[in-house]
């Protein structure tokens, strides 16, 4: 909600891109957790 405050009238794709992009990264580092622990 407040990201579609600040931009204006992003495409669909930009922000899937974005937010595909922040996905990845929490994965990433969530299994990389789950490694260090097993």
């Amino acid at each position: 909600m407040a990201l579609a405050l600040v931009i204006p009238k992003p495409s669909t794709e930009v922000v899937a891109k974005a937010f595909t992009n922040v996905l990845l990264c929490i994965f990433s580092s969530f299994y990389a957790k789950i490694d260090e622990e097993v």
